[in-house]
């Protein structure tokens, strides 16, 4: 029985678990491309070293993707509607097509952005260089 400050305190106390989840996780990501890369000499230190500069862009980074993500999932849950709304087989078709697209861009996007982080800071060389 912690009274009504606890609610809020321990509220507060998530948010900044969970930004701080995030910002590791977003510094750790590099090193899943590394080893996707089959870069054996990028370990963990190494990844949280080569993005100690870039936390708020990572952590930007990863809002824009959940912002993404969230709209094509508001795309996906509209197809779904369709579906329940008519019940007909076309929007049926229509909303798994939708739902198969939506799926697709939502993968090639969350495994995309590492790759590129882990690329541009772990082997230092942008897209424009090849």
């Amino acid at each position: 029985q912690l009274g009504p400050v606890a609610k809020p305190l321990s509220m507060a106390l998530a948010v900044v678990l969970g930004l701080i989840g995030v910002l590791v996780a977003d510094r750790l990501s590099t090193n899943l491309a590394a080893a996707a890369a089959a870069n054996r000499s990028f370990g963990m230190g190494r990844s949280l070293r080569v993005t100690r500069r870039h936390t708020w862009r990572l952590l930007g980074m990863t809002f824009w993707m959940l912002f993404t993500l969230g709209l094509a999932g508001a795309i996906g849950a509209g197809g779904y509607l369709l579906h329940q709304q008519f019940g007909t087989p076309w929007t049926l078709g229509l909303a798994a097509v939708l739902f198969a697209v939506v799926v697709w861009f939502s993968v090639f996007f969350v495994l995309t952005l590492p790759a590129s982080v882990y690329r541009l800071l772990g082997e230092g060389r942008d897209f424009e260089q090849g």
